[in-house]
Order: structure tokens, then sequence, then C-alpha cells
């Protein structure tokens, strides 16, 4: 079974017991009763929109492919070509500036940029985790860094919003 299908079907779960969850609270029987006419908390409403957001594929793995500087890339690589453009724009920026433009938010629990040697005592394979090979590299002003190459449909977006605020252009490939 397909992922997007899978959470698709846990969001349907969560908003039938969210609607429940609402009736037990006002005190009445168990019926079904919409919680914003669709059934669907805003929460699980916002979720689904996203799930089946235009250039998604819910029936396969999601191919997206992103356009940087006329070459086309999956979302790992992006990520990594944003964060080396940003570097080359900004030369003498330090490990700890680069990680606080590109914050932990962005990506989830790895984040987006890492020292090298954080990396390294966090995670043993490390390698599976951050673009670790010798040429994706991020060397800053104080430190060596690594990129994560953990992205997929559910945090992307964020990173290609962030890009533009910096004023790089990504463009989206249906």
């Amino acid at each position: 079974m397909q992922y997007e299908r899978v959470i698709l079907e846990l969001l349907e779960r969560v908003a039938k017991l969210e609607n429940e969850v609402a009736t037990f609270k006002e005190g009445g029987a168990l019926v079904s009763k919409p919680l914003d006419g669709d059934g669907f908390s805003p929460r699980i409403r916002f979720c689904k929109a996203y799930a089946e957001e235009p250039g998604m594929v819910t029936n396969s793995r999601d191919a997206t492919k992103y356009m940087l500087d006329g070459i086309h890339y999956g979302k790992g690589k992006l990520v990594l070509a944003v964060v080396q453009k940003y570097v080359k724009e900004h030369p003498d920026i330090t490990a700890e500036k680069l990680m606080a433009t590109f914050d932990k938010s962005l990506q989830g629990s790895l984040g987006v940029v890492r020292t090298l040697d954080d990396a390294k005592r966090s995670y043993a394979e490390y390698e599976r985790r951050f673009f670790a090979a010798d040429g994706n590299l991020i060397r800053t002003a104080t430190d060596v860094c690594v990129v994560c190459s953990q992205w997929g449909i559910f945090n992307i977006n964020r990173l290609v919003t962030r890009a533009k605020q910096l004023g790089i252009d990504v463009t989206v490939m249906q």
C-alpha cells in the first residue's frame, strides 16, 4: 500500500474519532455529525488538501522535479544545490549562521544543515541521512557542514518557500 493512501486513510480515521469526541463533549449520543460540514477538522482538511496537491502522484512515489539555474533536480539534490548556491553567494558565512538561515523547522528532526562533526557524532550511519561525500560538503568560515538528504512531499515545500525568500529562484516542474 502506498504511503499517501495510508496517510489519507489514517486522516479519515482521525477525523471520524474527532467527530465522535466532539459529540461526546456536547453530551449527546454518538451520531455521525460532521465537524465542519465535510466531516473533517480544519487540521485534517489541510492535510488532505496538501496530500492531494497538484503535482503529487497519489498512487506511486512522488517524482516531482525542481529546476534551479536551468538544472533539474529531485528533492534531496535540490536542497543541496540551494544550500551550495547560498554559501557561494555568502562566502564568509559561519556554520551557525547557515544553520539559522536554513533552520530545523524546514526539514524536521534532522535539520537542513549540520556540522559534519555533529552529524558523525549523532548518527552512526550519517552518510545515509546527509550528503557526506567530499564533493557535497559545505565549507563555511567556521566548520565543514553536511546537508540533509531526507526530503519528501511533506517538507520540501517549506524549503522551496525559504529559498524564494532568500532570492533563490526554484521552479517546481509538474
